[in-house]
């Protein structure tokens, strides 16, 4: 009884913390953080609330939020093509290209309509080795594509 009322709190807990990161309080999401980490302790929920406030405010470099996800990737039970994606867009904002690249490859692999792993890979490949000719048509392909916003574009 005693776990699964934690496990609501700390549902709750990684609610508002979205609704803070959503509304760019990122200093109120780490309070509501630091609140629940002592009695939420060594939990999944609470190193990925971690590491969605490390993804908006940078701290440290993304290492912890890096380091959530490539544990994650460890466990064969938990790797997905999301979680590759966010490993991946990390590594961008980290500065590293060709490994985020990787990841956005091995994601779009296993899953192949992946609009968020397209985007990313774009941007990877914008910043990376690709010349602009390849980075300019990976883009048109996944703007046309992929992306719902522009499925209804009249001038295609």
């Amino acid at each position: 009884m005693r776990v699964c009322l934690l496990m609501h709190q700390l549902n709750s807990v990684a609610l508002i913390v979205q609704v803070y990161l959503s509304i760019n309080r990122p200093d109120l999401a780490k309070k509501q953080f630091d609140r629940c980490k002592h009695w939420a302790e060594d939990d999944l929920l609470l190193g990925l609330i971690e590491a969605t406030i490390g993804l908006v405010t940078g701290k440290d470099n993304y290492s912890n939020t890096t380091s959530f996800y490539t544990e994650q990737l460890g466990n064969p039970s938990l790797t997905s093509p999301h979680l590759l994606t966010a490993r991946g867009v990390t590594r961008i904002l980290r500065g590293e290209i060709q490994e985020a690249k990787s990841d956005l490859e091995e994601s779009l692999e296993q899953q192949k309509s992946n609009a968020e792993a397209e985007a990313a890979y774009v941007v990877a490949a914008t910043l990376g080795a690709l010349n602009q000719s390849e980075a300019d048509e990976l883009w048109t392909y996944v703007q046309y594509a992929t992306l719902p916003i522009f499925a209804a574009d009249p001038l295609r």
